[in-house]
């Protein structure tokens, strides 16, 4: 375990990554951090400052800590101004003599020179000398160095030796990272994980659930960075779809009133940002390989089987759809000025273009073959109506109506709700007699979705087409699923697909009558979700998609 937490944090950046890991491994030890990187301006040499009595220490002292990622080199020790050394010289010059709080200056202070991995060897000496020159300069001073072998040994005696991250917690982990490949037993693993990280915990600190996003974050981060070394974050991807709804749920941040919700929002921070870094790394993957017709199926699947290519196509519609709309959210709530505002509403682009390459060049995703695909095709329409690309949705959905219209003449190749991989193989293949169909496909969300997207925004063509649909479908019952209230509390857990009510009946007849109907539904069912109040108004999207549910009517967004 200790092993792969110090390649983890070799591979930390210092903005945003080891400056933030470190203040919340000083928080759950117990010193106070009065200090960090996303609260201060200028401190003087100082990335994070911290009061307490650390761990082996017999009173209370004062860490400053200067941060530096990855190895220390020649040049980040002494290279220019925002060089290592340089810092040390600040905090001694200025930061000790003006900057430190007046109720710390009594106290010894201790500088921590912090680097990700570890010193080589040219430079061991120089910061040896530096040190013994500073010796006896300021009374109650002295110097510790920290690198990777002794963050890790802290956050493995903090984390795991108090049964947090007990042995049984780290040997899952350990078979994610040894076998990102097996994408169902990395995520099986990764569920039991969290699960046991969640139910762990022998004190009032190790029991409190902030804590366990920290933990669940970690081991989180670790699967993240061996996935990038490997270039395989497919099953990370998954995993971070999981991760941020099960922190979201565990940490009650859908009820406004939790206790210490400020902290927990910060926890919950670090695990959107985690998804949106393995979701870059995923975008920069797929990329090349929507370029063009076919380079799909040879490049992600590696097959041209078209239930396999159909399966993939829609999964990876629905990741950079609900992934695009949960980055947009976020960018949307920042204030004007903040530094992460344009880069995220730049990736926000990227990935729509990834979804209009997908809609040009992937032609399987004109034929759904699986009625909970409608968890994908919801969230791609949803996510271009937001950026006024109806011309794109509008192409696409005759598409689907001319397919579906298509697929279900020739009774094969038509949306079944059996997921089973073998009988959709005969499904797809086969041509099937009337009592099949209707056994196959009992009941759909994804026909009066689209009959009521295309009456919504005037496609007649289109509501015809699906009329016809429904006059070859006799027995299959049209339905609409409204969630009910309370349904935030359950996007972790199985209670998500039984929660809420199935709407019947629909007058698809008359077009108005059925437009009325649906929007009658919606205002006497509404839901607020606890996210519009915060920058996660994407995580909703991610919690359907995960449980391959529809999006329900309050988050359509047609027309």
């Amino acid at each position: 375990m200790k092993q792969l937490i110090k390649e983890y944090l070799g591979s930390l950046g210092e903005r945003d990554e080891l400056d933030i890991l470190l203040p919340e491994l000083l928080s759950h030890i117990g010193m106070h951090v009065y200090s960090e990187p996303r609260t201060r301006g200028r401190q003087h040499g100082v990335d994070i400052a911290a009061a307490g009595r650390f761990p082996g220490d017999a009173s209370d002292k004062v860490y400053l800590l200067s941060v530096k990622a990855h190895d220390l080199t020649r040049s980040a020790w002494d290279g220019d101004v925002d060089a290592l050394r340089s810092s040390l010289n600040e905090i001694i010059d200025t930061y000790l003599m003006q900057t430190l709080p007046a109720e710390y200056q009594s106290l010894p202070k201790v500088i921590c020179i912090c680097v990700g991995g570890g010193i080589v060897q040219q430079v061991q000496d120089d910061v040896n000398c530096y040190i013994k020159a500073q010796k006896g300069r300021i009374p109650n001073l002295e110097y510790q160095l920290w690198d990777s072998d002794r963050i890790a040994g802290l956050i493995e005696q903090h984390y795991i030796s108090e049964r947090l991250l007990i042995s049984s917690i780290t040997t899952k982990l350990g078979r994610c990272v040894a076998l990102p490949d097996e994408v169902e037993y990395f995520i099986a693993n990764f569920k039991d994980m969290a699960k046991e990280i969640f139910d762990s915990g022998t004190s009032a600190r190790t029991k409190d659930p902030a804590f366990h996003g920290v933990c669940l974050n970690l081991c989180l981060a670790v699967l993240l960075h061996h996935g990038e070394v490997s270039e395989n974050v497919d099953a990370v991807y998954r995993a971070a779809e999981i991760a941020q709804v099960a922190v979201w749920n565990h940490l009650e941040l859908w009820n406004p009133k939790c206790a210490d919700r400020n902290r927990r929002l910060l926890v919950f921070d670090r695990t959107f940002n985690l998804y949106v870094s393995v979701g870059k790394i995923y975008a920069s993957h797929i990329t090349p390989c929507l370029s063009e017709p076919f380079r799909f199926a040879l490049s992600v699947v590696g097959a041209q089987d078209e239930v396999d290519v159909n399966l993939k196509a829609f999964d990876v519609l629905g990741r950079l759809s609900s992934l695009a709309l949960s980055v947009d959210g976020y960018q949307e709530k920042l204030p004007e000025g903040d530094g992460r505002k344009t880069p995220l509403a730049e990736f926000s682009n990227q990935l729509i273009d990834l979804v209009l390459k997908m809609l040009e060049n992937v032609h399987t995703l004109a034929t759904p073959m699986l009625e909970c695909q409608l968890s994908a095709i919801s969230a791609a329409i949803s996510c271009l109506t937001r950026k006024d690309r109806l011309d794109v949705v509008y192409k696409w959905v005759e598409r689907l109506a001319n397919s579906l219209c298509g697929c279900v003449m020739l009774r094969k190749g038509f949306p079944t709700i059996d997921r089973d991989y073998e009988h959709l193989l005969d499904h797809v293949h086969d041509e099937h007699d009337e009592t099949y169909i209707h056994d196959a496909w009992p009941a759909s969300e994804l026909i009066p979705y689209l009959l009521y997207l295309s009456s919504r925004n005037g496609w007649g063509n289109v509501y015809k087409k699906m009329m016809e649909v429904v006059g070859l479908l006799p027995k299959t019952t049209l339905q609409i699923w409204f969630p009910d209230k309370d349904i935030e509390r359950h996007y972790a857990d199985d209670q998500i697909v039984r929660s809420g009510l199935m709407l019947y009946a629909f007058d698809i007849a008359n077009e108005k009558r059925f437009i009325d109907q649906i929007e009658q539904a919606i205002n006497q069912y509404p839901i607020s979700f606890s996210t519009d109040r915060t920058p996660y108004t994407g995580l909703p999207y991610a919690a359907f998609r995960q449980a391959l549910m529809p999006l329900p009517p309050q988050l359509w967004g047609i027309g």
